[in-house]
């Protein structure tokens, strides 16, 4: 890791930043770390190990040598694994329980699963969409849309260990009424779980004696061994079918951030059975809501928004504020969000970021150089 002043790249701690900044937004972010190079690239594909202690990233050299780079943040040895005849342009990396995911997409989507000394240990055949489940113990899930069949439309879904080993697997098919082919009338409402489960609607309970059948219920179908789990009647539980289509929109994640139907601030969905306001420490009309992005790592959920420069606080004051990354983390039980930190970017800034325990990571493209660099902060 080459060390440089925050200052050199157009990112600094809270002390320096630009303009005025929200009130109680962010606290101070202390750099510990940044990794440039000046013979190659570094990719915008990063991530750290559960809790910080690691950083992966990925760096393409001037020889056209594609290596993955893995070690402690804050400086020191470092492994690394050759994947130029894997990759040149990784898309994401994905840490699974000590070992890295390297996903490319060039004309497929495939991933390479890295052990814990750097040696290429598996490849994953070409896949739809990849996450992390915690439905069976931790396991990478892919879901690939394989289209309409004579029976409905289907969908591979396969499960694979840490090391790229598999799982288990299931091709789901969803008749053209939402029936699911082999089920007995499992009716199919939303992947959740990380593919792993679906919510499904089913028909009620008989009453032999009063020669009845109850209303529809709802519950949760386990996709690999077919069993679902408890069911709710559907006519006293409508909020749950409100759940269900907003777990949709991110099939892949068990808990998520999403904008509201009004757009006026921001919800969280899950855990479990729950859609609720989330509480922001400033106005999200401060924000550009299309600027959301998050990530779940071990338990955790971080956020991010950017400020709008022509908010209306800025508006009424006559005044264009700065152009601002801020960086949250999410209370899952108490759905409200605290600041972690901020970085100042210029109008024009393109940034991806990383997160996990006390470490934040932002990567920026420089104007001067053209290149990548990362910048660590600790909290």
């Amino acid at each position: 890791m080459k060390h440089r002043t925050a200052v050199s790249l157009g990112i600094v701690s809270l002390g320096l930043v630009l303009g005025a900044a929200p009130a109680g937004a962010a606290p101070a972010l202390r750099q510990i770390a940044e990794i440039a190079v000046d013979d190659g690239v570094i990719h915008e594909a990063f991530a750290f190990a559960d809790g910080g202690a690691r950083l992966a990233y990925v760096k393409t050299d001037s020889k056209g040598r594609t290596q993955l780079h893995v070690g402690a943040p804050g400086g020191g040895k470092m492994t690394t694994t050759d994947i130029t005849s894997f990759t040149r342009d990784p898309e994401r990396i994905v840490f699974l329980d000590g070992h890295w995911f390297v996903i490319a997409n060039e004309g497929a989507r495939r991933a390479a699963v890295v052990g814990p000394t750097g040696r290429l240990e598996n490849e994953l055949p070409a896949f739809g969409e990849g996450v992390v489940s915690n439905v069976r113990g931790r396991s990478f899930v892919t879901a690939t849309d394989k289209g309409d069949t004579p029976a409905g439309h289907a969908y591979s879904i396969v499960a694979y260990r840490p090391n790229g080993a598999q799982l288990g697997s299931k091709l789901v098919t969803i008749g053209p009424d939402g029936t699911l082919a082999g089920s007995q009338g499992l009716v199919f409402v939303a992947f959740s779980g990380g593919y792993l489960q679906a919510l499904v609607k089913k028909p009620g309970r008989y009453d032999a004696k009063a020669d009845v059948r109850g209303g529809t219920e709802i519950a949760v179908l386990d996709i690999l061994t077919g069993k679902t789990g408890p069911a709710k009647s559907l006519a006293h539980d409508q909020a749950f079918l409100g759940l269900a289509s907003k777990r949709a929109e991110k099939p892949g994640l068990e808990t998520f951030v999403r904008v509201d139907d009004d757009g006026a601030g921001l919800e969280l969905v899950g855990p479990g059975e729950k859609v609720r306001p989330l509480t922001l420490p400033t106005k999200f009309s401060l924000y550009e809501a299309r600027s959301l992005q998050q990530q779940p790592s071990a338990g955790q959920l971080y956020f991010s928004l950017t400020v709008d420069p022509l908010n209306p606080d800025q508006v009424a004051a006559h005044h264009k504020g700065a152009r601002v990354l801020h960086l949250f983390e999410v209370g899952l039980g108490s759905a409200a969000a605290t600041a972690l930190g901020e970085v100042p970017l210029d109008d024009a800034d393109n940034y991806a970021w990383a997160a996990a325990g006390n470490k934040l990571a932002v990567l920026k493209r420089t104007g001067q150089s053209g290149r990548n660099q990362i910048v660590i902060f600790a909290r």
